[in-house]
């Protein structure tokens, strides 16, 4: 009985998906949208953690990563 609940179920969800209207213009658009958007980002890194010897170990023990194997 589980099984025919669940393929009426999964029947249901594939006709209401099949049904749906074609968004791959949407879709088209909002990734223009981001590359856009993603041009005018700039990467800022913490220039400390380059001299800091200790800079990781912090990061991970603030995470709560084991002290040893």
């Amino acid at each position: 009985m589980d099984a025919v609940i669940f393929m009426i179920l999964a029947l249901v969800l594939t006709i209401i998906e099949i049904n749906k209207p074609d968004s791959a213009a949407e879709a088209a658009k909002e990734m223009t949208d981001f590359k856009a958007n993603d041009k005018n980002r700039v990467a800022k890194l913490n220039e400390n953690f380059y001299h800091d010897n200790d800079a990781f170990s912090e990061i991970i023990h603030a995470l709560g990563f084991p002290k040893g194997g």
